[in-house]
């Protein structure tokens, strides 16, 4: 989930060119449709965020789907490296990112904001 976390900063960081405060709501869920086992995040985030240095709220437009395609992995392997400190975690790290070099599956939804 701290991962989750990190991605969405990242990606406001690198659209905006400046660090955002957002907010965000991550929550893991293990399960797919039918049932069957299949972790994965489902993230609520702001569309912008506070700006310190300007002091004021910065509104973003929809991250480009492939930056959040990219962005994912790192906070997800960096962490993973830090914690599973063996030859065999590094393989599988080096392997996923030559292998899957166009990023992680994301699917990012527009939503609208309630009426009341």
């Amino acid at each position: 989930m701290r991962c989750g976390v990190r991605c969405v900063d990242d990606v406001f960081r690198r659209v905006s060119g400046t660090s955002l405060k957002g907010g965000d709501i991550v929550v893991i869920h293990t399960h797919g449709r039918h049932g069957q086992y299949n972790p994965h995040l489902h993230v609520m985030a702001t569309r912008g965020g506070w700006d310190a240095e300007a002091k004021q709220w910065r509104h973003l437009d929809d991250g480009p789907s492939p930056v959040w395609r990219k962005k994912w992995p790192w906070p997800l392997l960096t962490m993973r490296r830090q914690r599973v400190k063996t030859p065999e975690m590094r393989r599988l790290i080096n392997t996923g990112s030559t292998r899957y070099r166009e990023g992680c599956v994301t699917k990012v939804h527009k939503g609208d904001v309630p009426t009341r």
